[in-house]
């Protein structure tokens, strides 16, 4: 789609323009992406799409109101407060709900486009998440293998840092991100920042973590150039996921010297760490990170799910067969299997996920057994399990017949195959056209295993592109993509599958 190509265009004079170190052009081309048509249209089209209070509103807002707003995302520094709901619960108790102004997601997400290529351009070399084509099972592996590489890591030191508060008061935010100062004052002022996208997409992320990734960068080289300047031998890495710093050091006096050291850096950002957010370990121990739990050793180096995730998942299991009553048995099931694609998509690259996977299976069909037993009272144990369960692909199934549509659906498994492996190199600049065409293989070949079925044929057929703008699909959600049928129908021996193509959900309209 030209729209497309015009705005990677502009992304890449922007990047090498700050390389140059001129901001003067650098400034005029972020004005000309932002008051470009196309970039409009993007923006507008993936805050319509890219997530569920958007798909929603989308039929509450005709396509001559798109066009109208498409036009008019001029006055950038406008603010509006944020909608705010309360849902009654069942019995009296409610939860509170918002959702920020949709002209002020569009705003902030028209300016991401303009600093993304100069907050990439600084990054540090192990950062993650939030990033474009930096997802968590990078950071993983990194931290693998920089144990298995022969360093012997004694002292593990875990910074979180509140950026909700630090970024609200931060001078050198103000003073030195690349975006107009009035309206970053404005945002962060009234704290007006949406959290839409979808983490797992790599191509937009948000306005705000592109605030945390910009104060955050140089963190990494500046403890190099300490440590060159010092005269010091001792081997140490430090890898960053959005607010969680972790440091691995051989000694005692080399992680306080670190810590130090990046303390002082976030003060010179006027970032602070609070006493009980700053955690120092023993590796032998193990140590938690994120989600996860490490164990190492002299010959091994292991991570697990925490128990807390564990705990987490099952209650998501729990709480949509708890709030299944009186709803169509065929809605359940797709729930779950929702629920079982994003544990698969965050844990499948984990160690001993196979026993995990089992110990998840059998609590899901114990839950399952439970409420069939309940759904049918006065039927014996026989005919419940002869009409939910059936004997495919070498093991049970808990399946059932969809009323509308007549399909077969059944549950799906936590178990995982493991494959290989494809991250897109640290070295790389995925804003640099040198870069585009092995950034999108690399892509393609990552997460066209996390397609199921016909979306899998469809997706591997068609080189992970979409088959109206001939640009790659990024993302697995079922909100970015769709499956229509070809206008000109082509008779051939697999008449079905041909006849499918698979496209971007915005190229829909």
């Amino acid at each position: 789609m030209l729209y497309e190509e015009y705005i990677d265009y502009l992304q890449n004079i922007i990047r090498r323009s700050s390389i140059d170190k001129n901001s003067s052009l650098v400034r005029f081309y972020q004005k000309l992406l932002i008051r470009s048509i196309s970039c409009r249209l993007k923006v507008v089209n993936k805050n319509l799409v890219g997530n569920s209070y958007m798909s929603t509103s989308k039929s509450a807002i005709s396509f001559d109101d798109i066009i109208t707003l498409v036009f008019n995302l001029r006055n950038l520094s406008v603010n509006y407060s944020s909608s705010k709901f309360y849902f009654c619960k069942r019995y009296g108790s409610s939860f509170f709900f918002q959702t920020p102004f949709f002209y002020v997601s569009c705003v902030q997400c028209l300016w991401n486009y303009s600093v993304l290529p100069i907050v990439e351009k600084d990054s540090d070399k192990f950062s993650y998440g939030f990033r474009p084509f930096r997802v968590m099972q990078d950071l993983f592996m990194e931290i693998k293998n920089s144990f298995l590489k022969k360093k012997l890591f004694l002292w593990i030191v875990d910074l979180k840092i509140n950026f909700s508060v630090n970024l609200c008061n931060s001078d050198w935010l103000i003073k030195n991100f690349p975006i107009e100062k009035k309206v970053l004052r404005s945002w962060l002022k009234l704290n007006t920042f949406s959290f839409q996208n979808d983490l797992s997409y790599p191509e937009d992320g948000n306005i705000f973590f592109s605030l945390v990734n910009f104060s955050l960068n140089g963190l990494v080289r500046l403890c190099e150039i300490f440590l060159n300047e010092s005269f010091f031998t001792f081997s140490f890495n430090i890898f960053r996921f959005f607010d969680r710093i972790l440091i691995f050091t051989t000694d005692t006096s080399e992680s306080f010297l670190l810590t130090r050291n990046c303390l002082n850096f976030l003060q010179s950002r006027n970032l602070s760490v609070k006493q009980e957010n700053l955690f120092v370990s023993f590796a032998s121990e193990g140590f938690h990170f994120l989600n996860w739990r490490f164990y190492y050793t002299s010959c091994f180096f292991i991570g697990i799910p925490s128990l807390n995730l564990i705990k987490a998942q099952k209650s998501s299991l729990n709480l949509v067969i708890k709030n299944s009553n009186n709803v169509n048995i065929s809605w359940i099931i797709k729930n779950i299997n929702l629920q079982i694609d994003s544990w698969i998509y965050s844990c499948s690259f984990l160690d001993f996920y196979w026993d995990l996977s089992n110990e998840l299976d059998v609590f899901l069909y114990k839950l399952l057994w439970g409420w069939v037993k309940r759904r049918h009272p006065r039927r014996s144990n026989t005919w419940i399990y002869s009409k939910y369960w059936n004997y495919l692909f070498g093991k049970w199934r808990f399946f059932v017949k969809d009323i509308i549509s007549g399909k077969i659906l059944l549950i799906k498994s936590h178990l995982y195959y493991k494959t290989r492996v494809f991250r897109v190199p640290n070295s790389i600049d995925v804003f640099d056209f040198n870069n585009k065409s092995k950034v999108n293989d690399i892509w393609f070949k990552k997460i066209r295993k996390n397609f199921r079925g016909i979306c899998s044929l469809l997706y591997n057929n068609q080189k992970g592109l979409c088959s109206i703008c001939n640009r790659l699909i990024f993302s697995t959600s079922l909100n970015d993509f769709r499956i229509l049928r070809k206008k000109k129908q082509i008779s051939s021996a697999n008449t079905f599958i041909s006849n499918l193509i698979l496209i971007h959900t915005y190229c829909e309209f």
